[in-house]
Parts: structure tokens; C-alpha cells; sequence
């Protein structure tokens, strides 16, 4: 599913790669966790993975990433964002909502679905990992009590 082979990716204005001569793949299913000292590339190679780099920080990238087999590189942002996703290190800092409705219904609105799927969706996902209880059944829950330590609802 995703192969880097033999990367590396120089930010702009930087004389310095953040990584060099990288390679290695991870197969569907499996997971891999990235670790290491501050500044040593792990941020570098989320964004390689999932397109930011170089199409948001416009760096130069050489070797080759590929997602599904397919160069990210010749893929627009979107595309790759069907089949990759980056969770960040503090998860509340990438909410684009306040509440939990239009958090579930985000990713599906910008890839067209229409808003009686978008409904179905939010409903079915509620009730998979019970988020919804009495007046809160209408989906309005905020985010944070999800985030900590209340747990799923009864």
C-alpha cells in the first residue's frame, strides 16, 4: 500500500535534506509506528506519505512515494487523502468541528456525497460506537467529552 524507495526530501530554502535515501513499505493491514529524536524526520515522512510534501511545502523530492502503486507525486492531495490519513500526536488539534455531527460529516461532504447518505452515515457510526444519548440523539455532541476521560455512553 504505501513504498518509499530510496527518498529523500529537502524542504524549501533548506541546503539540508530532512531525509535521505529512505526506503521501505507497509502492506494493507499492517501497522507501523514511526519514533525517533525531534527533528529527525518523522514529520517528513507523514507528509511524504500522505502528499503534503511536496505539494503543500513544495520542497524537491527524489526517489519515489507510492500509494496504491501510484507515484504521489502525479496524484492531487485529495486523492491520496481517500487512502492515507495522518493522525497527529495531540488528535484534538486536527477537529474541523465543534461537535461530533459535522466532524463525521466533513469528510464525506468534500468528497460529494449527498446530505441524506452523510445522515445515514453519521447515524450508523453513532450507534457503533454509542455517542448518542437522550436530548443529545440529534448528533450535537461536543467533541471533548468524547476526548476524555467519560468514556461511550451507556
Amino acid at each position: 500500500m504505501i513504498r518509499f524507495e530510496r527518498v529523500t526530501y529537502t524542504y524549501p530554502f533548506q541546503t539540508c535534506p530532512a531525509v535521505s535515501d529512505i526506503s521501505f513499505s507497509v502492506r494493507p493491514g499492517e501497522l507501523v509506528l514511526c519514533t525517533g529524536a525531534s527533528g529527525c524526520g518523522k514529520s517528513t515522512l507523514m507528509r511524504l506519505a500522505n502528499g503534503l510534501c511536496p505539494h503543500y511545502f513544495q520542497g524537491t523530492l527524489e526517489g519515489r512515494v507510492l500509494i496504491g502503486g501510484e507515484p504521489t507525486d502525479a496524484r492531487p492531495i485529495n486523492a491520496i487523502a481517500r487512502e492515507v490519513g495522518t493522525l497527529f500526536q495531540d488528535p484534538e488539534q486536527q477537529f474541523f468541528a465543534l461537535n461530533v455531527e459535522d466532524e463525521l460529516a466533513f469528510a464525506h461532504e468534500w468528497q460529494g456525497v449527498s446530505p441524506e447518505a452523510i445522515a445515514a452515515k453519521i447515524d450508523e457510526a453513532a450507534r457503533a460506537f454509542r455517542t448518542v444519548r437522550g436530548a443529545e440523539a440529534e448528533g450535537r455532541v461536543g467533541l471533548h467529552p468524547l476526548a476524555g476521560a467519560e468514556g461511550p455512553y451507556p
